[in-house]
């Protein structure tokens, strides 16, 4: 039986969700300058690092599906960061955003030159 490459995206997609749902989430006593943009960099590394499994089960990439790749990457840490106006203590952050995308290309990118895989 052939795994779903979609699976782990879905599943980080909603363990984000979980997370910038919660009002406010505990930080260590300790600030560490910017571990916040740090975690958000790391959870969408995992994230673009499973996208790139889906990248790696489709053989055929037409321009199209490059799209889709590229406007998900991209609108995914949007929807992110404006579900947290609705969010009591929350707020969206375009600094968080950015490291969002980073993480998310970096994860993607850095599968798919390991795996040697091309398409673009």
């Amino acid at each position: 039986m052939k795994k779903n490459p979609w699976i782990p995206v879905i599943l980080i997609s909603l363990f984000i969700l979980i997370l910038t749902s919660i009002p406010r989430i505990p930080t260590p006593e300790r600030k560490i300058h910017f571990l916040d943009k740090i975690a958000h960099f790391i959870i969408y590394f995992i994230w673009g690092y499973s996208l790139a499994r889906v990248w790696r089960m489709k053989t055929i990439r037409t321009k199209l599906f490059i799209s889709s790749i590229i406007i998900f990457i991209i609108l995914f840490p949007v929807s992110d960061e404006l579900h947290q106006y609705l969010i009591p203590e929350r707020n969206p952050s375009f600094l968080d955003w950015v490291c969002d995308i980073a993480g998310a290309i970096t994860g993607f990118s850095i599968f798919t030159k390991w795996k040697g895989i091309r398409g673009f």
